[in-house]
C-alpha cells in the first residue's frame, strides 16, 4: 500500500465521550492518608472502522495506581474509559482490504489518530482528577504507536 499524505484538515473529532471515571481508595488508605509519590499506568484500547461512513472509533482505557516512595502500590486507583469518534474524509486512502476481508490500517495514520485521542485523554484525566486524592496526576508522554498494542504498561 502506497502511503498517502496525512491531511489534518480532513480529520475531524466528531465525538468524545467519557463513559467511565472512577477513583477508589480503600478505608485503610483513607485512614493512613499516605500521599502517592508516583503512579503506575496501564492502557488498553479497542478500535473500530466504518468505511462506509468514513469513521474511526477508539475506546481508550486508562488504569492508574498510586505508589509510595518505595514504589509499593497504595490502595488508590483511578479507572477511566473514553470513547473517541473521528470522521476522516479520505479514510480509504489509509486502508487496505485483503482478499480475506481483513482490514489493514496504515501504521503511521493509525498512530496519528491514536496520538490525537491520547493527548485529548491526558487533558480529560487531568481535569477529572483535579480536586480529588489523585489531584495533579499527569499521564505520561508516550509513543502513540505503543498504545496500538493490546496492553501498554508504564
Amino acid at each position: 500500500m502506497e502511503r498517502a499524505a496525512i491531511q489534518p484538515d480532513k480529520i475531524q473529532v466528531s465525538r468524545v465521550t467519557v463513559f467511565k471515571s472512577n477513583i477508589e481508595a480503600s478505608t485503610s488508605f483513607l485512614n493512613g492518608r499516605a500521599t502517592p509519590v508516583s503512579h503506575k499506568f496501564s492502557f488498553s484500547q479497542e478500535t473500530g472502522l466504518d468505511l462506509e461512513q468514513s469513521l474511526i472509533g477508539i475506546r481508550l482505557y486508562v488504569l492508574l495506581d498510586g505508589q509510595d516512595e518505595n514504589d509499593e502500590l497504595l490502595e488508590l486507583k483511578g479507572r477511566f474509559g473514553i470513547e473517541f469518534e473521528f470522521e476522516v474524509e479520505n479514510l480509504r486512502d489509509f486502508v487496505e482490504v485483503k482478499n480475506s476481508g481483513e482490514i489493514i490500517l496504515d501504521a503511521v495514520f493509525a498512530a496519528t489518530i491514536m496520538g490525537i485521542a491520547y493527548s485529548t485523554a491526558r487533558g480529560i484525566v487531568f481535569q477529572k482528577t483535579e480536586g480529588t486524592i489523585l489531584s495533579g496526576v499527569i499521564l505520561p508522554i508516550l509513543d502513540p504507536a505503543s498504545l496500538l498494542k493490546k496492553d501498554t504498561k508504564v
